[in-house]
């Protein structure tokens, strides 16, 4: 069997090719799996898809989604989310 290749993503935008075993890959690209995903999906089970730090959304204490349930999270949640204003409207707000 032949050594596991990841493509991890850097902060600037830029990935790196890392070459050996360390762990499964994120269900969405090759980088490691960091997370698991937490949302529930009934009978005490959660979604556990593998996703690496690029792909989840932290959503509470230790609590991460991947994307598909981020996006239905948001839609169920929109007061969470409500308030937030980017900065550059932000900016333009202040120098009125």
């Amino acid at each position: 069997m032949g050594r596991k290749t990841y493509i991890s993503y850097m902060n600037d935008g830029t990935t790196v090719r890392i070459h050996g075993d360390l762990g499964p890959h994120c269900a969405e690209c090759l980088d490691v799996a960091a997370n698991l995903c937490d949302y529930p999906i009934g009978g005490d089970k959660t979604c556990d898809r593998m996703i690496c730090h690029q792909h989840s959304s932290l959503v509470g204490d230790n609590m991460h989604y991947c994307s598909a349930h981020f996006a239905i999270y948001k839609k169920d949640n929109p007061e969470m989310f409500s308030n937030v204003i980017s900065p550059f409207k932000r900016d333009q707000e202040n120098e009125k």
